[in-house]
């Protein structure tokens, strides 16, 4: 300070909890699935890493009504003259698709 003082160091009490000890809260992303169905956590987490997911369309249904997935119409034509196919896609928007990232880092074992 100007006058010679020493400047004191003020911390709010809830950032002393945890910025004197070494503890680390694990819980402090929550699981973009919580309070859902295991099927429905599964299904959520196979199309956030971009694998087909292997349940049943209701599952799906309220995954997409919650808004934690989205369902997209995409035409496969093959040229042979018959209509196109139509095939539903699933992808995870990304602001629940960074979420889920962050828990995987907070939950992912840590090299020693």
């Amino acid at each position: 300070m100007e006058d010679g003082s020493e400047a004191e160091l003020v911390v709010p009490s809830a950032t002393k909890r945890f910025w004197f000890t070494n503890k680390v809260d694990l819980k402090m992303v929550r699981h973009p699935c919580d309070g859902l169905m295991r099927a429905e956590t599964k299904a959520f987490e196979a199309i956030a890493i971009n694998l087909k997911p292997r349940c049943s369309v209701g599952t799906l249904t309220r995954l997409v009504e919650r808004g934690l997935i989205v369902r997209q119409e995409r035409r496969i034509a093959f040229g042979d003259g018959l209509p196109a196919a139509i095939v539903d896609e699933y992808y995870v928007p990304l602001p629940i698709h960074i979420q889920f990232c962050e828990w995987a880092a907070d939950h992912s074992p840590r090299p020693p």
